[in-house]
């Protein structure tokens, strides 16, 4: 590994450490505030947005092995899924690659070539930094003038047909299939969060789209990170300053923290699956 490539690692390990430490910070602020009785009221529909989380792994799942089409491998939609499932929690050791080396091996392992596992790595990152910056459009009108009009959904949705249909054009079916999939992906993971802030506290219809867009944002930040594992502390420091306004202080750090307890547990439910399924030895589809 080359000397900048560890730099850039140790910058985003430390800086997703910096972020913890000042996320944990502003939990000590308001401790005081937060309502222990609330917290527990929230304990089936936090049971009920992990399940719904880790459902929506499986359209990574989905765009991944449609990724490894693209690059001449054929595999079923079960063995793809064991091995994202089991592959994915890897993300969590700092460094934030080793998902990426651990499907690598798995992969191999099962007869594939180790050049299209490691072109789909690439081919992954590449789209979901594409799909998740579509989420532009639903933060910058408001966060200009406080306000999403009607065009501004209709804008994202061209953008997104847009980028699909180009896709399709340019680089084929597949690629455009995967796009799909990371869509609906960051859509559900949007919708989720969206949700949990509902259960917490009410707000205004006309910020639905700024919340949505600002997670898909934040996850965006913390996968391209260099060493930062699952983007910890970066994605909740991206919420925080792209959602401050949008309702109390406790309220949002309540929510963005019990948001990392869904993906976590959402991701260890989805991994669980995996290990349940097991991975046949067959690829055809």
């Amino acid at each position: 590994m080359t000397e900048p490539k560890k730099l850039f690692r140790w910058l985003g390990l430390g800086l997703s450490i910096l972020a913890l430490i000042f996320l944990v910070e502003k939990l000590k602020g308001y401790s005081a505030q937060i309502d222990g009785f609330q917290i527990i009221s929230l304990a089936l529909p936090l049971i009920a947005l992990s399940i719904a989380y880790a459902a929506a792994n499986l359209a990574l799942a989905f765009a991944w092995r449609n990724l490894l089409r693209h690059l001449g491998v054929t595999v079923s939609g079960r063995w793809a899924t064991g091995v994202y499932g089991i592959s994915q929690l890897a993300k969590y050791v700092p460094g934030n690659i080793f998902h990426f080396v651990g499907r690598q091996a798995l992969g191999i392992q099962a007869g594939i070539s180790s050049g299209p596992l490691a072109k789909s790595a690439l081919w992954e990152i590449g789209l979901l930094a594409t799909t998740g910056s579509m989420a532009i459009l639903l933060v910058v009108p408001y966060l200009v003038s406080g306000s999403v009009a009607l065009f501004t959904f209709t804008l994202f949705g061209l953008v997104v047909f847009s980028g699909v249909w180009l896709a399709n054009r340019l680089s084929g079916r597949w690629i455009a299939v995967a796009m799909l999939w990371q869509i609906v992906f960051h859509c559900i993971a949007a919708l989720i969060f969206l949700a949990l802030l509902l259960f917490i506290t009410p707000v205004p219809q006309p910020e639905f789209a700024l919340v949505c867009g600002a997670y898909i944002l934040a996850w965006l930040a913390g996968l391209l990170t260099p060493g930062s594992p699952a983007g910890i502390g970066i994605r909740e420091v991206v919420l925080l300053a792209l959602l401050q306004s949008t309702t109390s202080g406790v309220d949002l750090l309540l929510a963005i923290s019990l948001s990392r307890l869904i993906t976590v547990s959402g991701d260890i439910s989805f991994y669980l699956y995996a290990l349940k399924i097991r991975l046949p030895n067959n690829l055809a589809t």
